[in-house]
């Protein structure tokens, strides 16, 4: 989710995008918000088949911008 959101690069290691969503959530919200990307990626941008025509989100996500046109 946070690479599709562009959030973090494309081509960062898991332990690269851990480094960058810490530095952005704040630490209280870390629990909260990795459970929300957890089930974000679960039930509306999934791998395989991404809900993108529904997604609040397709204005900020380049991926979801490519896959409806």
């Amino acid at each position: 989710i946070s690479k599709r959101l562009a959030i973090v690069p494309e081509d960062a290691t898991v332990r690269e995008t851990e480094k960058i969503l810490m530095s952005k959530v704040p630490k209280e919200d870390w629990i909260k918000s990795h459970h929300r990307m957890i089930f974000w990626g679960r039930y509306q941008c999934m791998t395989r088949a991404p809900k993108c025509e529904t997604c609040p989100l397709l204005e900020i996500c380049q991926e979801g911008q490519k896959r409806i046109k």
